[in-house]
């Protein structure tokens, strides 16, 4: 838990651990939602042979996965 709060850790009381570790799930939780929505948004425009934006990305990212392997 140290190595994660950084150089002050040691002086970091139980309770503000607590809120602290709460804070960084709530951004993470918010992080997803703001994931998910973008992703469903990319889902839903699409170009004028049907395919989505989404799925140009994911077409993209095979291709980047298949040259680096």
């Amino acid at each position: 838990m140290e190595k994660l709060q950084g150089d002050q850790a040691a002086q970091i009381n139980a309770e503000a651990t607590r809120d602290w570790l709460n804070h960084k799930i709530a951004v993470n939780r918010q992080l997803v939602l703001d994931y998910q929505s973008l992703k469903n948004f990319a889902a839903h425009v699409t170009y004028d042979d049907g395919t989505s934006v989404l799925d140009h990305y994911h077409t993209y990212q095979a291709k980047q996965n298949s040259q680096q392997n």
